[in-house]
């Protein structure tokens, strides 16, 4: 029998080249208090315009608190200047969606 007919979806696959693609194609913001909104979605943090870390926001968080307890940590840290970072992130309401997002630019960025 042809073994050539078997299709198996690969949603991840496809989720990681979506949200790869947005998320490269959105702007990069100084990091800095109160940059992103108070909604849930993913982000990306960036140090000289290289991929540092990529985190999410859901549920009783939200990107503006996300990245402000981040801007909050590296700009008492001695070894890194806050005006060296920068960040990006996607809005995104469905929790699933947050989820699957972060393993998509974990696995693509830090991959």
């Amino acid at each position: 029998m042809c073994d050539k007919h078997h299709f198996e979806f690969e949603i991840d696959v496809a989720i990681r080249t979506q949200v790869i693609q947005k998320l490269d194609a959105s702007p990069l913001h100084p990091l800095q208090e109160d940059v992103a909104p108070p909604v849930s979605g993913i982000y990306a943090l960036y140090r000289r315009n290289t991929f540092v870390y990529g985190g999410k926001a859901m549920d009783k968080t939200t990107l503006r608190r996300r990245l402000n307890e981040h801007y909050r940590k590296i700009a008492g840290r001695r070894n890194v200047d806050v005006g060296e970072m920068s960040c990006g992130w996607l809005e995104i309401e469905s929790p699933w969606f947050v989820r699957a997002a972060e393993d998509a630019i974990i696995t693509h960025k830090e991959g």
